[in-house]
């Protein structure tokens, strides 16, 4: 009988605790979050967290904030931080989370987080870094726009900053839409 892991498996607690599941378990992802050198990488991506935590805000503050930049520049940098901020949130969350399930592990299965849990960060962690990179091409067509109305754009108010906020938040409905059509990718693989 050839039997694969899949989240059904693992939610049903009885079949958790069999001999066979465990054993799935074990020559999956079970032999990985044991090593050493994982953890360790674990550890270090914890460090960068805290590290870019207490940094984001601080070179906001210190360099962006108090910079003579345009106000439309100036909204789509801090929008452009605060989602960086909740992308190392969710990273730090996550890996935390991780090694709060291997350290309470009792079976082979147990360091496997929920269906619920492996969405919401995923899908978290997908959306942030499909706004950070929505949000560089924005930034570059603001500064083009600047460009191009040399003699008008320092007297424009902050509208062209909103609907450039607005076709940030459009693309990634789309990056939605070219995700679920792709064949190549699988995502109801779990």
């Amino acid at each position: 009988m050839n039997r694969t892991l899949s989240y059904d498996l693992l939610e049903n607690e009885t079949a958790r605790h069999s001999a066979i599941v465990q054993n799935l378990c074990l020559e999956g992802e079970g032999a990985l979050v044991s090593n050493p050198l994982y953890r360790c990488f674990q550890l270090i991506q914890v460090i960068e967290c805290i590290i870019a935590i207490v940094s984001l805000p601080l070179v906001y503050c210190r360099y962006i904030q108090s910079a003579a930049f345009h106000i439309n520049l100036k909204i789509l940098l801090c929008l452009y931080y605060q989602i960086a901020g909740v992308y190392v949130l969710v990273v730090l969350i996550c890996t935390i989370f991780q090694a709060v399930l291997w350290l309470t592990s009792r079976n082979p299965c147990d360091v496997y987080p929920s269906r619920f849990a492996h969405e919401f960060f995923n899908l978290s962690e997908l959306y942030c870094l499909l706004y950070l990179l929505a949000s560089q091409p924005l930034v570059s067509l603001e500064r083009t726009i600047a460009t191009l109305r040399v003699d008008t754009y320092e007297k424009c108010s902050k509208k062209s900053a909103a609907v450039l906020y607005v076709i940030a938040s459009v693309s990634l409905r789309f990056f939605n839409i070219v995700l679920q059509r792709e064949e190549n990718l699988e995502l109801n693989s779990c």
